[in-house]
């Protein structure tokens, strides 16, 4: 669910995270939420697609999630959790899943699952 979500909002409607501590021009919402429904409207963002393929093969569930969006540079997964209210999300996936990987654009994400164990 995570990497869903990931794949909407921050790589098909490409919206950063750090908008979240930023207030909208209204004041009412973060400008993380005000571009939200702005991007959602906009046939620029809001026609793309995210491909989910899953597979199950000899014990290793194997799920991949890719959206249309620019992708990212920082894979960089920490594991210190601070104060803020987001990037949490990768974290998260890496302590679930045995392994995860990403394209070189960085807007593809496979995370690999052993059920045997």
């Amino acid at each position: 669910e995570e990497a869903l979500i990931n794949a909407w909002e921050h790589g098909n409607l490409e919206l950063k995270s750090e908008w979240k501590d930023e207030l909208s021009s209204g004041h009412e919402f973060s400008k993380f939420e005000e571009m939200r429904k702005i991007r959602m409207t906009d046939d620029l963002y809001c026609t793309r697609k995210i491909i989910l393929n899953v597979q199950v093969a000899d014990g290793i569930l194997e799920i991949c999630v890719q959206d249309e969006g620019t992708g990212f540079k920082d894979r960089e997964i920490g594991s210190e959790l601070d104060h803020r209210v987001y990037g949490r999300g990768l974290s998260i996936i890496d302590n679930i899943m045995d392994s995860i990987e990403f394209n070189e654009k960085g807007n593809r994400i496979t995370m690999r699952k052993a059920l045997n164990q």
